[in-house]
């Protein structure tokens, strides 16, 4: 029986003790970010607008991450990270509109400009995209013609 009691005990000090090393998350905004949510932080407008602005700011990285040859070699871990920090940012944005709503504040505005910015953005995105599949066609086109013109096939 006081074995147990000890075991039991043993378990709860160390469940206690590590619990809050694995809640620990790290903050999705940077300093200046969260310097600039302080700033406006009773203004709901120019709230959202800067959190509008923290979502590009991420889907602009996470398109460079990406695409740039540089962060070929942490790749994964970089883009887990910026689009963990985009959900999050995300997440506080709804947040932060359903406070507002609660409060009966006029959002139609400043989400009508949040909704441009990042439709905005999104179209950006998809003509890249739809470049970057148009040269990948381009140059299978030109290794079928080499592959066509090549009398042996040692090409």
């Amino acid at each position: 029986m006081k074995r147990t009691r000890a075991i039991f005990f043993f378990v709860l000090v160390l469940a206690v003790t590590l619990a809050p090393g694995q809640r620990r998350r790290r903050d999705p905004l940077t300093d200046a970010e969260t310097d600039e949510l302080r700033e406006v932080a009773q203004e709901g407008d120019k709230r959202l607008k800067l959190y509008a602005k923290f979502v590009r700011a991420r889907m602009v990285a996470i398109e460079q991450v990406r695409s740039d040859p540089k962060f070929a070699e942490d790749r994964g871990k970089r883009l887990h990270d910026l689009l963990e920090d985009l959900g999050a940012i995300v997440d506080e944005m709804d947040q932060n509109v359903d406070t507002y709503d609660k409060q009966k504040a006029d959002l139609r505005k400043p989400l009508k400009d949040v909704r441009e910015t990042l439709h905005a953005q999104n179209e950006e995105f998809a003509k890249k995209k739809e470049k970057e599949a148009a040269d990948k066609q381009k140059q299978k086109e030109i290794e079928k013609q080499k592959q066509k013109n090549c009398p042996i096939r040692v090409c």
